[in-house]
């Protein structure tokens, strides 16, 4: 990992207290790299899964089910099984600075909020 970034992220996936992701951004240095990293064993070591993510910084990451979805700087992307082939996700929302994810489960909605658009609700 490269000695200017910052983590944007630690997530821990609520159904394996073993697996962790972390997100970080080089932004203020003028790195538009994504970077992803998941660890499955506590931390005792790191896999980079950012795959074919675009060239811009990951700001959060939540884990729905099965599914990773991440905000990035041109917006929301989604990993079926959390591998390092990520989708565009939410038909119609603009690829825009997106900064939180809010999963919530009985609404079945994934809640995104963006950097001067407000915030959307995309059925996961």
């Amino acid at each position: 990992m490269k000695d200017h970034l910052w983590i944007q992220r630690v997530v821990i996936d609520p159904t394996d207290a073993k697996t962790v992701y972390l997100t970080f951004s080089g932004y203020r240095e003028g790195d538009n790299e994504p970077y992803v990293i998941r660890s499955r064993d506590g931390g005792q070591s790191w896999q980079d899964i950012s795959g074919n993510l675009p060239h811009a910084p990951v700001n959060d990451l939540t884990v729905v089910g099965k599914h990773l979805y991440v905000a990035t700087d041109v917006g929301v992307f989604t990993s079926p099984n959390g591998k390092s082939k990520w989708m565009t996700f939410g038909s119609g929302m603009p690829q825009l600075v997106t900064t939180d994810l809010r999963y919530v489960p009985q609404a079945k909605k994934l809640f995104v909020a963006t950097f001067g658009m407000g915030v959307w609700s995309i059925k996961t």
